[in-house]
């Protein structure tokens, strides 16, 4: 089955959408993924730091760029350059 070996397909955030965040505020941006295996766990990493584990995750955003990757149960992954910006 050719579908069970595909990687997570990162759903949110977007590459090369800017994400505004206001500093001091407790703004989040929703990481989301598909996994293609259907049943599998999906871990979240943001610049190689674990963040949290789910097909949907509420991320504490701050100001600056980020890689964003996702691994399923298997090992495949998937990464996105994450941009948030400060929002006047």
């Amino acid at each position: 089955d050719e579908a069970a070996t595909q990687p997570p397909r990162i759903v949110s955030p977007q590459a090369g959408v800017s994400y505004p965040v206001r500093a001091g505020q407790a703004g989040s941006i929703e990481f989301s993924a598909v996994s293609s295996a259907g049943n599998s766990r999906l871990f979240w990493f943001v610049d190689d730091h674990f963040a949290g584990e789910g097909a949907t995750l509420l991320w504490p955003a701050k100001p600056g760029n980020f890689q964003v990757l996702v691994v399923d149960g298997q090992g495949r992954a998937a990464k996105v350059e994450l941009t948030a910006v400060s929002a006047k």
